[in-house]
């Protein structure tokens, strides 16, 4: 899970070619095997920020909590390996439940 104001890493562990384990670090030093993570409020809405560090591109899945309290799942877009991605919403959220992080191949965003 990630609140607005937060901005950390998450470190995975890969096996036989695929992400099997997650662990959120505190940002600093070289992470490799990570994806770095921001979650931001500004006028007029919220911001998702994510920087790959994998050595592929991933797909994630993506809930995020209302202000009515429903957890409503969200699409989200591959982000390629060494690059950064951006999802927005102009409405308030209390948080993102991100999960399900692996390889992707392509593909839309859903």
């Amino acid at each position: 899970m990630i609140y607005p104001g937060e901005h950390f890493a998450i470190v995975f562990e890969i096996e036989n070619g695929k992400i099997v384990n997650a662990v959120p670090k505190p940002l600093g030093g070289q992470l490799s095997n990570a994806v770095e993570v921001g979650f931001e409020a500004f006028e007029g809405g919220m911001m998702l920020t994510l920087e790959n560090r994998l050595p592929g591109e991933i797909k994630y899945d993506a809930s995020m909590k209302v202000p009515d309290d429903r957890l409503v799942y969200t699409s989200t877009c591959p982000v390629r390996a060494g690059l950064s991605a951006f999802e927005s919403w102009s409405h308030p959220i209390k948080f993102l439940e991100l999960s399900n992080f692996r390889y992707s191949t392509g593909g839309a965003c859903e």
